[in-house]
């Protein structure tokens, strides 16, 4: 969310430190318990780093290649910047198709940015992004800063309580792209009135919450390799964070809560709210959002939310990033790591990493960078993708890699009996 003009030029940085363990520090009220399966994360000081924007959410296509947002920022020679005031103005959000094999040596290209109006709203982001059967599904939400406490009546204003896009605006809709974002159609280029949005929500002010605001897709592999239990065909699942208290703090970093939802990944179905399921009381609910209900409750300790599925040990695993010192957007963040055999749940508490980053936000795991388990050890090595440090300069980077670019970071879960290690 940094200024891109910091960063005037393509990043490519790869680093090799030594291997170390960040230590979990759960606050005593996580309503988890702890996973058996995985108990620690282990970096191995490998590490890329690719451009100078952040909010890259890679979708690993059938033809091998992943595609990512991007936005606030500069990859390569294309700009993007997502906040705008007023009705006339625009918003511009990148994408990119990103080759290769190897996390430490990919290559950026085709990249682009397509423009959207934020009105009624400021703000106007990318979210769950997915490719597959040859249609790229590219989702957008809206954020807004109207500077008052959760709560407030309308008008009132304290000098923004957040400090930085304080309002979680809702999920407005997906554009797609039959050309790998050659062209794009947009059903929604602008809003015609707050819950213009393709589930009907709004937050036209602070204490108006919203259930699917920053929604991304479930990671289910290659073009959807995999399909969840039960399921008889392939569905696009989508997960985010909400709240429903006036009281709660929203805001693009924070909720109480987090909310799934699916629909059959075609462009008729995904444009159309009646076709989609909310998931709600342990069952599915055909095309109301008011029967959602959340997934996942911790008061003011969600946030940024994302899942992978991971074959090779059969659990999701979600990672979550939310503000270290609640409600401030623009100190350091926590990111928390869960694991579930099964999509709904119930979910484990892999680890709590405090200060990531320090300030590190839209984690996620892509499936295609993820290698095999180790079960004489009982290890999994990944990488986390993320971006860090937009607002923070206080401290040096950690682990070393974080920035505002994207991040590739190499990890290692390891179970409840690990190696020798080193704890720092």
């Amino acid at each position: 969310m940094a200024p891109w003009s910091r960063w005037p030029h393509l990043l490519l940085l790869l680093g090799v430190g030594r291997a170390w363990v960040w230590p979990s520090e759960a606050p005593k009220d996580i309503p988890f318990e702890r996973s058996s399966l995985f108990r620690e994360v282990d970096f191995t000081g490998k590490y890329a780093t690719y451009g100078a924007a952040d909010t890259w959410f890679p979708s690993w296509g059938s033809d091998g290649n992943l595609y990512s947002p991007f936005t606030d920022g500069k990859v390569q020679d294309v700009t993007s910047a997502s906040i705008c005031h007023g009705a006339s103005c625009t918003s511009t959000t990148g994408y990119a198709t990103i080759k290769g094999e190897d996390p430490l040596n990919l290559t950026i290209s085709d990249v682009g940015v397509a423009s959207s109006s934020t009105s009624p709203y400021h703000g106007r982001y990318p979210c769950g992004s997915l490719h597959v059967n040859g249609t790229w599904f590219y989702g957008t939400y809206a954020l807004d800063n109207e500077n008052h406490q959760p709560g407030d009546r309308l008008g009132a204003t304290r000098g923004g309580y957040c400090e930085n896009w304080c309002i979680q605006g809702p999920f407005i809709g997906f554009r797609w792209s039959k050309d790998n974002g050659k062209t794009w159609n947009e059903p929604r280029e602008r809003l015609k009135s707050w819950n213009d949005t393709l589930f009907g929500e709004s937050a036209p002010n602070n204490h108006s919450k919203v259930k699917f605001g920053a929604i991304h897709v479930v990671d289910l592999g290659k073009a959807l390799q995999y399909t969840p239990a039960g399921d008889r065909e392939k569905m696009m699942y989508v997960i985010g964070h909400g709240a429903s208290s006036p009281f709660s703090p929203q805001s693009w970093m924070q909720g109480s809560e987090i909310y799934l939802a699916r629909v059959r990944p075609e462009i008729q179905a995904v444009n159309d709210r009646s076709s989609w399921d909310f998931y709600g009381a342990q069952s599915w609910h055909k095309g109301d959002v008011a029967k959602a209900e959340p997934l996942i409750s911790w008061a003011n300790r969600t946030g940024v939310t994302t899942m992978t599925y991971i074959e090779t040990v059969k659990r999701y695993i979600v990672c979550v990033s939310t503000p270290t010192y609640s409600p401030f957007t623009e100190q350091q963040f926590d990111t928390y790591l869960l694991e579930s055999e099964n999509i709904t749940g119930p979910f484990r508490y892999i680890s709590y990493l405090r200060e990531f980053g320090p300030q590190a936000y839209f984690v996620n795991i892509p499936s295609k960078f993820v290698g095999d388990f180790n079960p004489k050890d009982g290890s999994l090595r990944l990488f986390l993708s993320y971006s860090a440090n937009f607002d923070w300069k206080k401290s040096a980077p950690k682990p070393a890699g974080s920035g505002y670019h994207w991040a590739l970071q190499e990890v290692i879960l390891r179970g409840s009996h690990p190696i020798p290690s080193t704890v720092v």
